[in-house]
């Protein structure tokens, strides 16, 4: 036998110990993480999206130049 009985309980205690610290750790894994799913009040007041921006300052551009080709062609 490689182990006194005593050496084998506490083998097999320290076995258990291993099993239970895996276990632990793959249900914590396993939650859901918390996700915020709203902005809060002063982020929504205060929210100004960029890509906004870009569209607004190229469509205007385009605005602009439109007017231009049909004033011209009002003028001929």
């Amino acid at each position: 036998m490689r182990f006194t009985t005593s050496q084998t309980d506490v083998y097999a205690d320290h076995l258990d110990w291993h099993y239970r610290q895996n276990r632990t750790e793959k249900d914590i894994s396993r939650k859901v993480t918390h996700r915020r799913w709203y902005y809060s009040l002063t982020d929504w007041i205060e929210f100004e999206e960029i890509a906004d921006l870009e569209e607004r300052a190229k469509s205007q551009f385009f605005e602009k130049a439109h007017e231009e080709v049909v004033l011209k062609t009002q003028e001929a």
